[in-house]
Formats: C-alpha cells, sequence, structure tokens
C-alpha cells in the first residue's frame, strides 16, 4: 500500500525515526541507556511491520555511514595527542590481531574444515568491528570526575573509532572485490586500484573542502558543507572505480590535521548527528534476527572478547584494569558497519550465507557489550570517582 508515492513501511519508519528523536532525548535527561532503548524500538518496528527490508533504506544507511566516517576522521589529529595516545594506539592495533586470530580459530573449528581466504577476511573483518569502542556514548549519561581513568577511556573512544573504521572497511572492499574477481591477483589489483583512487580523491576534495570554508565561507557554515562535500567526495570516488567511503575518511583526515583551526558544527551539525545516532541504532534493531545458533555465536565471541581485553590491558598498562575491560560499549561504527555490510552487495550474501549469520551475532554482540558497560557503570562508577 503506499500514499503520495510512498510505502506503508516508509511512512511507519519516518514514524518511528521521529519517535526514537523524541526518546533520545528523554534518554539523555534521564540518564537512561540510549542504544538498547532505541535499538529495542528498531525491533519494535520490524515486529510493526514485518515487511520492513532494510534494503529499502539502503541509501539512509550509506549517507549515515558518511556522515559516521567524517566525524570519525575529526577525532584522529596525531598533534592533539597525549603521552597515553600511542599506548592506546597499541593497545587497539593488538586488540585488532588478537581479536581477529580469536574468530580463525572460532570459524575454523565450526565453520570451516580449513582455512580460506574468505574465512581469514571474515575473521580480520569481525576482529575489527569489535574492537571500536565508543565509551563516550555511557560516560556523557555519569557524572565523573575526569581522571586519568576518564581520560583513557574518551581516547580510546576517539582513537578506535577512525581505526577500525579505515580497516573495516578496506577488507570489505577487499571481499566485495573477490566476488567480482576472477583470481587472486586480479582481487588485489582491483583493490589496490581502488585505494589509490580513494586516496586521491580524499585530498583533492579535503584541499577544495578547506579552501572553501576558510577563504569563501570565513569558517561559517560548516556543517552544510561538510554533508555536500561527503556526498560529493563518495559519487565522485565511486564513479571513478574506487570504494567510497574510504575517501570520506582520507578527506576528514587531511581537513582536519591540515586545518589549525577547529570548526563550530553549530545546530545544524547537532541536529545530523542527532538523527544519525536515532537512525542507525533503529536499523540495526530492523537488521537483527534472532535464532539460537546466532545467540551462542554472540555469547562466544563476547566471551573471547572480554578476555583478550582484560589480558591486553593488563599487559599494556601493567596492573589490573578489571573496570576498562567490562566499560566496552559499542556503539555506532559498529553498528553503522554492521547496516552497511549486510546490504552493501546482495551478491555478497548470497555467495556467502555464513556472512550473514555472523552479522546477525554481531549485533547480539553489540547488545551484550552495551549491556555490561552499562550495568557497570550504573553501579560501580565510584571505582572511577
Amino acid at each position: 500500500m503506499e500514499y503520495f508515492g510512498m510505502s506503508l513501511e516508509g511512512l511507519a519508519f519516518i514514524l518511528f525515526l521521529l519517535i526514537g528523536y523524541w526518546t533520545l532525548g528523554i534518554s539523555r535527561a534521564k540518564k537512561l541507556p540510549e542504544p538498547i532503548i532505541l535499538f529495542i524500538l528498531g525491533v519494535a518496528l520490524k515486529l510493526f511491520m514485518p515487511g520492513l527490508d532494510l534494503l529499502l533504506l539502503f541509501p539512509f544507511i550509506l549517507i549515515a555511514l558518511l556522515l559516521l566516517v567524517f566525524d570519525a576522521g575529526a577525532h584522529f589529529v596525531p598533534n592533539k595527542f597525549t603521552p597515553h595516545s600511542l599506548l592506546i594506539s597499541e593497545f587497539i592495533i593488538y586488540s585488532i590481531f588478537v581479536n581477529s586470530a580469536f574468530f580463525v580459530l572460532l570459524l575454523h573449528f565450526t565453520f570451516f574444515y580449513k582455512v580460506t581466504f574468505f574465512s581469514m577476511m571474515l575473521s580480520l573483518l569481525l576482529g575489527t568491528m569489535v574492537s571500536a569502542c565508543s565509551q563516550f556514548e555511557i560516560l556523557r549519561g555519569f557524572k565523573i570526575k575526569r581522571n586519568r581513568l576518564y581520560g583513557l577511556t574518551v581516547q580510546e573512544d576517539h582513537l578506535s573509532n577512525p581505526i577500525v573504521l579505515l580497516i573495516s572497511l578496506t577488507i570489505l572492499s577487499v571481499i566485495t572485490a573477490s566476488i567480482k574477481a576472477t583470481s587472486m591477483s586480479d582481487t588485489m589489483v582491483m583493490s589496490l586500484s581502488g585505494l589509490l583512487v580513494d586516496v586521491a580523491v580524499g585530498v583533492f576534495l579535503g584541499i577544495m573542502m578547506l579552501s572553501l570554508i576558510v577563504r569563501v565561507f570565513k569558517r561559517k557554515h560548516v556543517a552544510p558543507i561538510t554533508v555536500i562535500f561527503t556526498l560529493l567526495c563518495f559519487g565522485l570516488s565511486y564513479a571513478l572505480k574506487g570504494y567510497g567511503p574510504i575517501s570520506v575518511l582520507v578527506m576528514s583526515l587531511f581537513f582536519h590535521n591540515v586545518s589549525t583551526k577547529e570548526h563550530d558544527m553549530g545546530e545544524f551539525g547537532t541536529f545530523v548527528s542527532n538523527i544519525v545516532y536515532v537512525f542507525v541504532f533503529l536499523a540495526m534493531g530492523i537488521l537483527v534476527e534472532w535464532s539460537i545458533v546466532g545467540v551462542i555465536i554472540a555469547l562466544a565471541m563476547a566471551a573471547g572478547y572480554l578476555l583478550i581485553r582484560y589480558l591486553l590491558l593488563n599487559l599494556l598498562f601493567r596492573h589490573s584494569m578489571a573496570f576498562l575491560t567490562l566499560d566496552c560499549p559499542k556503539g555506532l561504527a559498529l553498528g553503522a558497519l554492521a547496516c552497511f555490510a549486510a546490504v552493501m552487495d546482495p551478491s555478497l550474501l548470497f555467495a556467502y550465507p555464513l556472512f550473514k549469520l555472523l552479522l546477525m551475532s554481531t549485533v547480539i554482540f553489540f547488545m551484550i557489550c552495551t549491556s555490561i558497560s552499562y550495568s557497570v557503570n550504573l553501579f560501580g562508577k565510584e571505582i572511577i570517582d
């Protein structure tokens, strides 16, 4: 059924998006777990509209991912790194590789008789995605003193997202190329050529964007220009056979590292970021498909991840980091990547049916880790005070 050219499912989603925006304001005022509430709202929308397919929302998922990628690049500015930034970066890199090794073993002993190229890429993708943390979404709900522990959590948030997005998007481009290519060499050539296009387009448009904001608009109207250039960057890169999202990250990194001053996004930027925030978690609720196998895999992922996180934190920081081990919420980066991977190429899901199951498990994993983090911050915040 359609009204004025729009399906009933589309109208229902817009209504739920407005309800989600209203819910976000109440959740922040009452210090409630925003991602979990929005996720549950997305699950309710799917129950209310069983015919709602996430593929119908692909343009919005893509725009949300692109804006998130640009925002992630804003926090990766080496000139503003603290003495702990290098150690945090090492922890993130080690986490990605150790988590990937864990997933190689998990997939090898549960789904594969032998290690294949796809299983390696999929393990590296999952190991990278689960390494992203978004503590700021948790910490802003609690009145926490700005001590050393607070600084570590915020730095992990700022550093993990750009690193995770860059590696995850690169892996997704390789997996997509492997479907179209006829040999391993063709896969590598397509991936490298696309990456070079992304870097060139990102740097070129980063220069244009910086010049336009500084010289023409005198650092005004930053948010609308950011949205326009983000979409332009993706479109140009895609037209030149690049991957797209990686070029946006390159543009953001170039723009924020070359620029000597911070740029105020204003009320429009705040509104857009809130809409993206609500949309991603609603989309995750629509995406998830519950199954016993998926829940078991998610629990195994969470147990392995928390053990690895605890061991690495204690190894690198030389003392017990039990609180930071459990304070590992998963936010927009993981959510946007999961939704984008599920709809970016339908042939990928047909070629590798296991890919969809693991994406569902990753979404459930998000719920487990975020619930643990909120519980720890709610009942144990005196630890970091």
